[in-house]
C-alpha cells in the first residue's frame, strides 16, 4: 500500500506537526510505502524523499519546481500528481495518514477535503473533530452525555466585557491547542491583557474557572475492529500553573521523568471513571483514530473534568500505550486496518436517490 502522510499547514502548531510526521513516518511498517505530503503555511502541497528528513526543515525551505504536487482523483483512485509533469506523472496514494494539529487543519478542514477525495484516512471525520477543537461546542456537547467540564463564558469578536465568575480565571483561545495564547489571570487588569493576548490567535475566546488544588491526567484511546484501546493513564506534574508550550515541546524533561508521571499514581476508582468516561466520549462522538483526553482532577471536590480532546493527538500518543505492548509500529498498524474497515462500512450507505426532477423541471419560474 502506499501511505500517504499529510502535515504541515497554516496552523500555529504548524512545526510540532513536522515533528509528529517525522516519528510516525520513520515508525510505519517497512511493508508501506511512505508519501509525505508536506502542506507548506502558505498551503501549497509539495513532496518528495526531502521530506523525510527532519533537517530539511530546520533551515529557511525553498521548494524546487519538481516537488510541486496535487493530489487529484481519476477513475475512482487518488494520486499524487506533480506540477512540473504536467500532472502527467501519478502515484497512486491508498490511504492518507492526517499528521496535522490545530485550528485550520485539525478541525475538520482537512477530514473534509479528504473525505471530497473519498480517501480512506486515520483520523475523526469533520464533524467530530469540528466539535472537538471548538472549546464551546465541545462543552455544550459533553454536558448533553452528563460529562463534567469546567465552568466557563465565552467572550467573541474583540468583546472586553468583565465576567460573572471569581478570579483565578483562565483566558484561552476556543479552538487552539498546545497551550499557545493561554493565560492565567488573577484581576480585571491582567484579564483584559489575557483578552488581547487571546485574540491574537481566535476570534472566540473561552474564559474558564481556574482551579488552584488539582491533578493533569491524559489517556488515549483508539478503535482496533470491535475493541476501544485504552492507554495507560498520565499525570503531568507541572511546573507552573499552567502546561505551557514550552514544557510540553521545548523542555529538556523527557517522558518518565520530571514532569511525567505514566502512569499516574491514582486510586482504582478514578482511573476507572477516566477509563470509562474516554470509553463514552469516543463512542458518543464517533470519534475515529487515535485521540487523547486531557482531564483535570480537583483535590478539594474530588471532581473529574474533561479539560480538553484531541482527535490528532501530538505524535500520536504513541508512548501511553507503550506498557501495553503497543509499539508505534503496531499501533499505526491498526489505525490503518481500521481506517479501510470504516471506509468499506461508509461505502454501503446510499449516497444517491433516483428521481425524475430533473426531466420534469425546465426552470420556469412559478406564476
Amino acid at each position: 500500500m502506499n501511505i500517504g502522510v499529510l502535515f504541515g499547514g497554516k496552523s500555529v502548531e504548524h512545526d510540532i506537526s513536522i515533528i509528529s510526521a517525522q516519528q510516525v513516518m520513520k515508525a510505519l511498517d517497512s511493508k508501506y510505502q511512505v508519501i509525505p505530503l508536506y502542506l507548506t503555511k502558505d498551503l501549497l502541497l509539495v513532496s518528495g524523499d526531502r521530506f523525510k528528513d527532519i533537517n530539511t526543515f530546520k533551515n529557511e525551505l525553498k521548494i524546487k519546481k519538481q516537488e510541486y504536487a496535487n493530489l487529484i482523483r481519476i477513475n475512482s483512485a487518488n494520486y499524487l500528481s506533480f506540477y512540473c509533469k504536467k500532472f502527467k506523472n501519478k502515484l497512486k496514494i491508498d490511504l492518507i495518514l492526517p499528521i496535522m494539529h490545530g485550528k485550520g487543519v485539525e478541525d475538520g478542514n482537512v477530514s473534509g477535503f479528504l473525505e471530497i477525495l473519498d480517501i480512506p484516512y486515520t483520523s475523526a471525520d469533520t464533524e467530530s473533530a469540528s466539535i472537538c477543537q471548538d472549546k464551546e461546542i465541545a462543552k455544550i456537547v459533553l454536558n448533553s452525555y452528563n460529562i463534567n467540564n469546567i465552568s466557563y463564558e465565552v467572550r467573541c469578536n474583540n468583546d472586553y466585557q468583565v465576567v460573572n465568575m471569581e478570579y483565578p480565571l483562565i483566558i484561552k483561545p476556543a479552538r487552539l491547542g498546545s497551550s499557545i495564547g493561554i493565560t492565567k489571570v488573577k484581576n480585571d487588569t491582567e484579564y483584559l491583557e489575557a483578552l488581547k493576548i487571546a485574540y491574537k490567535y481566535d476570534k472566540k475566546v473561552i474564559v474558564e474557572k481556574c482551579l488552584t488544588n488539582f491533578k493533569e491526567l491524559s489517556i488515549a484511546c483508539y478503535k482496533r475492529k470491535d475493541e476501544l484501546v485504552l492507554s495507560d493513564i498520565e499525570e503531568i506534574k507541572l511546573t507552573s500553573d499552567i502546561y505551557y508550550f514550552t514544557d510540553k515541546y521545548q523542555s529538556s524533561n523527557k517522558i518518565n521523568h520530571q514532569n511525567h508521571e505514566l502512569p499516574a499514581n491514582i486510586k482504582k476508582d478514578l482511573k476507572i471513571e477516566i477509563e470509562e468516561t474516554t470509553k463514552k466520549i469516543y463512542e458518543k462522538l464517533m470519534l475515529k483514530g487515535v485521540i487523547r483526553v486531557d482531564y483535570l482532577y480537583d483535590l478539594d471536590s474530588k471532581t473529574l473534568y474533561v479539560n480538553e480532546i484531541n482527535t490528532i493527538p501530538g505524535s500520536l500518543a504513541f508512548y501511553l500505550f507503550e506498557s501495553k505492548k503497543i509499539t508505534f509500529t503496531s499501533l499505526l498498524d491498526d489505525l490503518i486496518k481500521q481506517a479501510l474497515i470504516d471506509k468499506d462500512l461508509d461505502n454501503n450507505y446510499l449516497t444517491s436517490f433516483k428521481s425524475s426532477i430533473l426531466e420534469k423541471n425546465n426552470l420556469r419560474g412559478k406564476k
